[in-house]
């Protein structure tokens, strides 16, 4: 169902939802329209338009995903085709032997890299390997062992296991 197929009263909540969509204005509109369409109501159409209406969200955000997508891996070949300009010219001034150039819009300088200086280790180490004052121990809980524990009964004073959440399925 398109946007051309709802009801007049429908495309005037999707324009109104969409305006002030993480408001709680969005929220009263919302539940305004659908004590109309429950409250009582033996024939659901406009029930059903309301489903159409998430439904046509739903493929809308999809759609949008998908062109995000797009853009994103166009982004990355910009920046990727940037990165290797940037090091061919930095490789050709190199080579020529200038580290400093102007032209009529750009000042290019070839300088070094600001921060902290690289910590190159070893590619054979072994971290267990390492005196104590070089190494870093993380500590997480272990999701699957309490998981377990909870559900053979055990208690545990520091973990409990929730309730599945609802939801609205539409078929």
């Amino acid at each position: 169902m398109t946007i051309l197929e709802l009801s007049s009263d429908l495309v005037d909540l999707k324009e109104e939802v969409t305006f002030c969509h993480d408001s709680e204005d969005a929220e009263e509109l919302m539940s305004s329209y659908l004590i109309e369409c429950v409250d009582g109501a033996k024939d659901h159409k406009r029930l059903d338009n309301y489903v159409a209406l998430i439904s046509e969200f739903e493929r809308q955000a999809e759609a949008r995903k998908k062109e995000a997508e797009r853009l994103n891996t166009l982004a990355k070949i910009d920046e990727s085709l940037s990165k290797r300009l940037r090091t061919a010219l930095k490789n050709h001034l190199e080579n020529i032997g200038l580290r400093k150039i102007s032209t009529e819009r750009y000042n290019i300088n070839i300088v070094k890299s600001g921060g902290l200086k690289p910590l190159i280790l070893d590619p054979d180490l072994d971290p267990d390997d390492l005196p104590e004052p070089y190494k870093v121990t993380l500590i997480n809980p272990d999701k699957v062992a309490i998981r377990a524990a909870l559900e053979a009964g055990e208690s545990l004073p520091f973990a409990s296991l929730g309730e599945r959440s609802e939801t609205l399925r539409i078929q």
